[in-house]
């Protein structure tokens, strides 16, 4: 595979304004129709209005699709779910598409249903890049998530686990589009679909309806639309779709105030869970998610590898929660741009051999020479430099705060964990050693999202190789006349923000197998020297008049693949129990949104936000395995 991206599709327009594929020769949707289209074959079809209108509050529903193309489908749903869905229920969605519509070709496509116009404008705003893989957008408010796999339908339905309540198949017509029918499709289709899952297709052909029937569905015609006599419905081993019931109460525990439990405890918060946060210090986000002002940006490896297309994802639906999902105040989330610079010559040849063996998509990654690059950041550069325009920074002890805001959540500071021990329930219990008395709290679902969890939890936690790797961030007050006007955050050997006021933040130091967080002016000294390696130009200024340093030490912690831990612990307790969040490194901006979605999907057993074969090499279990 040369690099991750797709081919967005080829488009041409009828006279009147509707969406034709050059590839497969087919229309998208009929202009004058294609609301009404959908209402009738998959709204209908599927029986929603009324399985919707029946759900209990709080409820789960999901939906599986074959062909999002112009995502109409998913934009009816949506407005139905809206329209007569149980009050604080979620409407999950889940689609494959091989070839993207460009994001400028959805919004014409858009243009033509103003009666979905709000919900559209939502689509747009959080519309992938045309990147392989699994990408996630949320909609909050709405109790809406769409979970979007760009590529291939086998090999979605091969590596993505989750079982759905309905099934659209909207591929292109059978004649047109064989690949998408094929029959290795029906089986993975079956594998897929929950107890009464329901099916519905425009199409009639008896392949289809036989193909359906060899794997487990009572299907049966029905009368189409407009110029089509019939099309196909059915109902997954049983007579009668299954009705959502109402989801059994929904508590949990999270263990850490920092970046990894603020993103869980508000994924899971979200989607209606009652979570409480354990603190063990007077403050959120003490220890490595304290620091001033960090980076969100990934350094792709060449290859694309495991280890790459996670931190891809990552970071892609980073950008996109802190965009357009967590709702954040500035200057919490400045999505300025990232520049990683070719700062000596292994690294400028690493980047070429990066852009020579890769196709990214520009909004991505693309590169820049070193004129662009200094032209970009406001400030004289060095080298040339890789352009993340998704990147930027943030504050992260504020964003901690903020999402710990949510009403389901409530956070208890000066609470540190001494021990966890199982009750007789099968539950957990956990002893609280609050200073001058002991407290104690049961709960089914705990989350240990901390650095370093062997002290609190020895006999589960022992198979994790976790080491600490001590950090320095240098905060540096300089005076206005010798302040950068960077534009962009730098990365190199170290990292430089934007100044926020009259302070620049720089780092960071890089220390393996330290556990020691006592600021050393050493260290304040190497990261003001890495300062000027990503750009001399500043030497002179700040040695003309020197700024005043403070120091801010922390201890990460990382695993032997670089990878984080996230999901259970202890395997045999199935979904729930205890799950870790551990082990994000330097780049817990950058992972830890996603590893708050897959611990929420994985307790809601809803379509995860990577594929299966990714969150294998995450589990925490994979050292005990190896």
């Amino acid at each position: 595979m040369k690099g991750p991206q797709l081919d967005y599709a080829d488009l041409s327009w009828s006279d009147n304004g509707a969406p034709i594929s050059n590839a497969y020769g087919d229309i998208y949707f009929s202009k004058e129709s294609g609301p009404e289209e959908t209402d009738h074959v998959f709204l209908t079809g599927n029986r929603l209005r009324e399985r919707f209108s029946k759900a209990p509050p709080g409820s789960l529903f999901t939906i599986a699709e074959t062909g999002f193309g112009s995502g109409l489908n998913f934009l009816m749903a949506w407005a139905l779910w809206q329209e007569c869905g149980p009050a604080d229920g979620h409407l999950h969605f889940t689609s494959v598409e091989f070839c993207p519509l460009a994001l400028e070709d959805l919004t014409r496509c858009h243009q033509a249903w103003p009666q979905l116009a709000e919900f559209a404008r939502q689509l747009q705003a959080q519309y992938p890049a045309p990147m392989r893989g699994v990408h996630r957008c949320r909609f909050i408010d709405q109790g809406v998530t769409l979970t979007l796999y760009l590529g291939d339908v086998v090999d979605w339905l091969t590596d993505c686990r989750f079982k759905a309540d309905a099934w659209f198949l909207d591929g292109f017509s059978p004649k047109q589009n064989p690949e998408m029918w094929s029959e290795s499709l029906f089986p993975l289709i079956a594998s897929h679909a929950a107890q009464g899952c329901t099916v519905a297709t425009f199409s009639a052909a008896g392949f289809i309806r036989r193909g359906l029937k060899e794997h487990g569905f009572n299907v049966s015609k029905a009368p189409g639309f407009g110029y089509k006599r019939d099309m196909t419905v059915g109902v997954f081993q049983t007579e009668e779709p299954s009705q959502p019931s109402a989801l059994p109460r929904k508590e949990a525990v999270v263990v850490g105030s920092g970046l990894s439990g603020a993103n869980v405890a508000y994924a899971l918060a979200t989607r209606g869970w009652k979570v409480t946060v354990l603190e063990a210090a007077d403050q959120i986000a003490p220890d490595a998610s304290g620091n001033p002002q960090g980076a969100l940006y990934i350094k792709p490896g060449v290859e694309w590898s495991i280890n790459t297309r996670i931190h891809a994802n990552a970071f892609l639906y980073a950008k996109r929660f802190y965009s357009q999902i967590a709702n954040l105040p500035a200057p919490i989330w400045n999505p300025c741009g990232v520049l990683q610079l070719a700062h000596n010559d292994k690294e400028a040849v690493r980047q070429q051999k990066f852009f020579r063996h890769n196709h990214y998509p520009e909004e991505v990654i693309h590169p820049l020479t070193q004129q662009e690059a200094s032209e970009l950041a406001g400030v004289s550069l060095p080298a040339s430099a890789m352009h993340l325009p998704g990147g930027g920074w943030l504050i992260p002890p504020q964003l901690c705060a903020h999402l710990l805001q949510h009403p389901n959540i409530e956070v208890r500071l000066n609470s540190p964990v001494s021990a966890l021990e199982r009750t007789s329930e099968g539950d957990w219990r956990i002893h609280i050693d609050s200073g001058e008395s002991a407290q104690k709290l049961e709960c089914a679902t705990v989350i240990l999202a901390t650095a370093n969890n062997q002290a609190m939890l020895p006999t589960a936690a022992s198979s994790l190789p976790l080491k600490p790797i001590r950090g320095q961030v240098t905060t540096l007050q300089v005076e206005p006349a010798a302040l950068p006007q960077l534009n962009t955050v730098l990365c190199g050997e170290g990292y430089l923000m934007p100044p926020i006021e009259n302070r620049l933040v720089t780092g960071a130091t890089f220390k393996p197998n330290c556990a020691d967080a006592l600021v050393t002016e050493a260290d304040n000294n190497a990261n003001l020297e890495q300062l000027f390696q990503l750009t001399p130009a500043l030497r002179d200024e700040l040695t003309e008049r020197p700024p005043t340093l403070q120091g801010r030490a922390s201890v990460r912690s990382a695993l032997p693949d670089y990878l984080p831990a996230i999901g259970p612990l202890i395997p045999e307790q199935g979904e729930k129990g205890l799950l870790i969040v551990t082990a994000m490194g330097s780049k817990g901006l950058a992972l830890a949104p996603l590893a708050g979605e897959l611990i929420a999907d994985r307790l809601e057993g809803t379509p995860a936000s990577i594929e299966d074969s990714l969150i294998q090499r995450v589990l925490p279990t994979r050292f005990g395995q190896e």
